[in-house]
C-alpha cells in the first residue's frame, strides 16, 4: 500500500475515533434531567469530553423572547446628562442663563437673559460638547442643541449592546444552560432559554425587565403624600430636584420624598451582591448586602462623611427603598432594606450583581415550549433520519451494489461527524437542525450517484477500474465543488440574517457540506484505493453494471 494511501487511511481512522469520542456523552446524556450517564472514569479523565450536543428550545423546552430596546430613550438620558452637566458648569464658567430645559424631540433648550451671555454661553458649549450641533433658536436668546446624527446612531448602538451584555449576564447567574441571545435588526433582541419550565415563567420575565437602577441620593425633605409635600414647596418642584415615593411590601405608598436630581453615587460601582437573612428591625426579612469597587468606596466614603446627620435614600427603579440617617462614614459597604422575602432579594442581588439597562426595554413576542412537546419533536426528528437513511442506503445498494456499500458507509460516517461538530461547537441541535441533517443526506448520496455515473462512463469506454475510479473522482470534483460552495453562501447568509429556527437549519446545513466534500472524496475514494490498489488485472468491479475492460 502506498504511503500517501496509508495516511489518508490513519487520517479517516483518527478523525472518526475522535468524532465518536465527542458524541458518547450525547448518546449517554439525560436530557430531560439535565445531566451525564457516563461512567465516573469518564468524568474524571480531563483529556476526554464530557458535553452533549445542544438541543434547541424547540426539542428541550423554554421561553423565546423577542424583547425591544427603546433606543430613543439613550438619546433622552444623554441630553438630560448634558442638562445637567450645563446647569454646574456655565456658572463656573460665570455664565447666567434662565433656565435649561429639554424640549420633545430630544432638544436642549437654554435661556439666557441678555446676549452677551448667551455668546459666551454658546461658544462654551461648542468647545467641550463637541457631541451636540444647533439646531435654531427662539427669540434669540434661547439657542437650541441635539445630539449630532452620527452621535446618536452611536448611542442608540451602544444601548443596545450593554443590554444584551446585561441580559446575558442575567441569564447566566439565574443558571439558564446554553442560552441564546441575539440581534434581530437594529432594535430587537432574540433570548431563547432552554429549560425553563412554566412555574419560572414570571420570574424570568421580572429579572429581564427589571431595570435595576440603584441610585443613592440626598433627602431635602419628605411628607406623607405628594400634595402636602407640594404645598410646602409652593405648588412646584425646585429645578434640580425630584420627588420619589417609597412604596411598602403591598405596593402601598406611604411617603414621597424629595431628593435632589443628581445622584450622588449610582449601582455602576457595585462589585457585588448579596442576600442576608435578616436585619435589626426584621429578623423574617431578607435584605440585600452590596459591595463597591474601589472608585465606589471612595466616593461612598466622602459622601458619608460629608452628610453625617442627614438622609440617604437608596432608590431602586424610581422608587425609594429605605432612607437611613448617616450616623458615621461608611467604606465599601451597605445594605438595602425593602421588606424583601428571600426569593425577591435573590432576584434583586441577581439584577444588580448583573448590572442596570441603560434604558426600557418592552417583550413583544414570547413562546413557551413544553419539554412534553419536546420529547415528540426528538422523537420525530430521529425518526425522520433514520428512515431517510435506510431509505437512501437500500437504494444505492440495489443500484449501485458494492460501489453503493461503500457510499452508505460514507453516509454514515458523515452523520456521526456532523454530530461529533455541533458537540464540538456547542451549536444548539434543533428541529430544522434536523431538517438540515436530512438535507445533508440527500446532498452526499447526490455527490456520490455523480462520481459512481462517471466512473460507470469511464468503464464504458473500456477504461480498467482503477484508471475509471481515478478519472471519475477527478472529473466530478469540480461539479461537486460548484453544487456545494453555491449552497454554503446560501447557508452562510440565512445564518448571517436569519434567527432562531433558521440559524439552526444554516448550522448543520454549512457544517454538512464540509463533511460531505470531506466524505465523497477522503473516505470514498480512500476505500476504492484500497480496494483496488495492488491487485492484478482487475477487469471488473461491483458499481450497479458489468463492464469487461477492453484496455490490455
Amino acid at each position: 500500500m502506498p504511503a500517501r494511501l496509508k495516511w489518508k487511511a490513519v487520517l479517516i481512522g483518527a478523525v472518526t475515533v475522535l468524532a465518536l469520542l465527542m458524541i458518547a456523552p450525547s448518546l449517554m446524556w439525560d436530557y430531560q434531567n439535565n445531566r451525564s450517564r457516563m461512567p465516573d472514569w469518564w468524568k474524571k479523565a480531563k483529556i476526554l469530553p464530557t458535553r452533549a450536543v445542544v438541543l434547541g428550545l424547540d426539542l428541550q423546552g423554554g421561553m423565546h423572547l423577542v424583547v425591544s430596546v427603546n433606543t430613543q430613550e439613550a438619546i433622552t438620558n444623554e441630553i438630560n446628562h448634558i442638562k445637567g452637566s450645563l446647569r454646574e458648569w456655565l456658572p463656573k464658567e460665570k455664565v447666567r442663563f434662565e433656565e435649561i430645559n429639554v424640549l420633545p424631540g430630544d432638544i436642549l433648550e437654554i435661556a439666557f437673559p441678555d446676549a452677551e451671555n448667551l455668546q459666551k454661553g454658546v461658544d462654551y458649549i461648542r468647545r467641550n460638547f463637541t457631541v451636540l450641533e444647533e439646531s435654531g433658536q427662539e427669540g434669540g436668546l434661547r439657542p437650541r442643541f441635539r445630539l449630532k446624527e452620527n452621535v446618536a446612531e452611536q448611542y442608540k448602538s451602544n444601548a443596545v449592546n450593554q443590554i444584551m451584555e446585561t441580559l446575558q449576564s442575567r441569564v447566566d447567574e439565574f443558571g439558564v444552560a446554553e442560552p441564546s441571545i441575539q440581534l434581530q435588526g437594529r432594535d430587537r433582541i432574540v433570548l431563547q432559554l432552554p429549560g425553563i419550565k412554566e412555574e419560572d415563567r414570571n420570574r424570568v420575565l421580572n429579572i429581564i425587565q427589571r431595570t435595576a437602577k440603584l441610585e443613592f441620593m440626598l433627602v431635602e425633605d419628605f411628607a406623607s403624600s405628594e400634595d402636602a409635600l407640594l404645598q410646602r414647596l409652593g405648588g412646584r418642584v425646585p429645578i434640580g430636584k425630584r420627588i420619589l415615593p417609597e412604596v411598602d411590601k403591598q405596593g402601598k405608598i406611604v411617603a414621597y420624598y424629595l431628593l435632589k436630581e443628581e445622584p450622588k453615587i449610582t449601582g455602576d460601582y457595585l462589585i457585588d451582591a448579596r442576600v442576608s437573612s435578616g436585619s435589626r428591625t426584621d429578623l423574617q426579612a431578607a435584605v440585600v448586602e452590596f459591595r463597591w469597587n474601589s472608585e465606589g468606596a471612595r466616593r461612598f466614603a466622602r459622601i458619608t462623611g460629608e452628610n453625617i446627620g442627614k438622609q440617604l435614600a437608596i432608590v431602586l427603579e424610581d422608587t425609594v427603598k429605605s432612607a437611613p440617617v448617616i450616623r458615621s462614614r461608611i467604606y465599601d459597604r451597605g445594605i438595602i432594606e425593602g421588606n424583601f422575602s428571600v426569593q425577591e432579594a435573590n432576584d434583586l442581588a441577581l439584577v444588580l450583581r448583573a448590572g442596570a439597562l441603560p434604558v426600557g426595554i418592552k417583550i413583544e413576542e414570547e413562546r413557551t415550549v413544553g419539554p412534553t412537546m419536546g420529547k415528540d419533536l426528538i422523537r420525530i426528528g430521529i425518526l425522520s433520519v433514520l428512515i431517510a437513511g435506510v431509505m437512501v442506503g437500500i437504494f444505492m445498494v440495489v443500484y449501485y451494489a458494492g460501489a453503493g456499500l461503500i457510499a452508505d458507509i460514507a453516509l454514515l460516517l458523515n452523520v456521526i461527524y456532523i454530530l461529533a461538530a455541533l458537540a464540538t461547537l456547542r451549536a444548539s441541535l434543533t428541529l430544522p437542525g434536523i431538517a438540515g441533517i436530512v438535507l445533508t443526506i440527500g446532498m452526499a448520496v447526490d455527490g456520490n450517484i455523480i462520481i459512481f455515473e462517471r466512473i460507470r462512463e469511464e468503464l464504458r469506454l473500456g477504461k480498467t477500474p482503477r484508471s475509471a475510479i481515478d478519472a471519475g473522482f477527478e472529473r466530478s470534483l469540480w461539479a461537486i465543488l460548484d453544487a456545494n460552495i453555491t449552497t454554503l453562501i446560501a447557508g452562510i447568509i440565512l445564518f448571517q440574517v436569519g434567527t432562531g429556527p433558521i440559524r439552526g437549519f444554516a448550522v448543520t446545513l454549512t457544517i454538512g457540506i464540509f463533511t460531505t466534500v470531506f466524505t465523497c472524496y477522503t473516505v470514498s475514494e480512500t476505500i476504492y484505493q484500497m480496494l483496488y490498489t495492488g491487485r492484478e488485472k482487475v477487469e471488473t468491479m461491483s458499481i450497479g453494471m458489468k463492464v469487461r475492460s477492453k484496455e490490455l
